[in-house]
C-alpha cells in the first residue's frame, strides 16, 4: 500500500502537477511565413515543426504564438514571450536575443 501512495505522489507532484508542467512549457512568437511557419498548415509548416521537435527533444514543450513580424520581436524582447524566430542575423539583434546555429540557410536571386 505504501508502495502504491509513493508511486501516485511521484506520479502527481512530476507529471501532473502544473508547476511542473509550466516550468517545461514555452512560448515563441513568430510571424507567418509560408511555407515554413504558418497556421494553414501541418505543425505550423515545416521550420515550426523543426522548432517544436528540438525543444521537445530537450524537455520543452513549446506553443506557437502567431503575431505580425514586429509585433513577434517585441513580444519577446520585452520578455512577454520565451523565444521567436525564424530571424535572419542583425548585430544589433543581439541586444534582446541570443541567436542559435541556423536552422535554415537562404539565398536571394533577382528573375527578368
Amino acid at each position: 500500500m505504501l508502495k502504491r501512495l509513493l508511486i501516485f505522489l511521484f506520479t502527481f507532484f512530476f507529471f501532473i502537477n502544473p508547476a511542473y508542467s509550466q516550468a517545461n512549457k514555452l512560448t515563441a512568437s513568430v510571424g507567418e511565413w509560408p511555407p515554413y511557419i504558418t497556421k494553414d498548415l501541418k505543425y505550423n509548416g515545416a521550420v515550426a515543426h523543426l522548432i517544436t521537435d528540438i525543444l521537445e527533444d530537450i524537455g520543452y514543450e513549446a506553443e506557437l504564438i502567431f503575431y505580425p513580424w514586429a509585433r513577434a520581436y517585441s513580444q519577446s524582447a520585452k520578455g512577454k514571450d520565451d523565444l521567436t524566430g525564424v530571424w535572419m542575423h542583425k548585430q544589433e539583434r543581439e541586444q534582446d536575443f541570443y541567436y542559435s546555429e541556423p536552422v535554415l540557410s537562404e539565398k536571394f536571386v533577382f528573375f527578368t
